[in-house]
């Protein structure tokens, strides 16, 4: 897994990723005396599908092709010449998970998953009006293939966990055709 500490604040921006978590007690990011937002990242690199716009805001690459999960969190921190004071944060998932079944289906009926509204970027260390941080813009992806299904010998059509990226932030909800 890839992980991303950056750190904004105190007039300056700062990251270092690390390949495995023992690494950072290793090689641990410098930065000086101040107070500071601190953003972790988690699988939000190119091959799972992420660009790296900004070290606060991550897009998705391809609208067709949907990227991996990944986990992101926030937290503040204070540097003291003699203390470190961190908050505590979890890491959040980026994408929605959902699980579809679909029963009473004809056999061998084939229906693709689209999603529309799927936001382009999401500023991570912004927070929306309920205090969450991870803040989409309102650039569209357009319409997103997330899945195609066939119905089994049983007239059931279920998928595995389907992840959906987060709804562009001036629209009300993604919207989902199933057919």
């Amino acid at each position: 897994h890839d992980l991303t500490i950056v750190a904004v604040g105190n007039g300056i921006s700062d990251s270092k990723s690390y390949d495995h978590i023992p690494d950072i007690a290793k090689d641990p990011l410098q930065i000086p005396k101040g107070e500071y937002k601190v953003l972790y990242k988690v699988n939000m690199t190119e091959p799972d599908g992420y660009d790296r716009t900004d070290d606060v805001t991550v897009s998705l690459i391809d609208s067709a092709k949907l990227p991996a999960q990944a986990w992101f969190g926030v937290t503040n921190t204070i540097i003291r010449a003699d203390t470190i004071v961190i908050a505590e944060t979890r890491l959040q998932p980026l994408l929605s998970v959902l699980k579809l079944n679909m029963t009473n289906v004809p056999t061998g009926t084939v229906v693709t998953i689209k999603l529309g509204n799927v936001a382009k970027n999401i500023k991570l260390t912004a927070k929306d009006e309920n205090g969450r941080y991870g803040v989409p813009d309102s650039i569209s992806m357009g319409y997103m293939v997330i899945d195609t299904l066939t119905a089994g010998d049983d007239g059931v059509i279920s998928s595995d966990e389907l992840l959906l990226p987060p709804t562009v932030s001036d629209i009300d909800s993604t919207d989902m055709i199933i057919g």
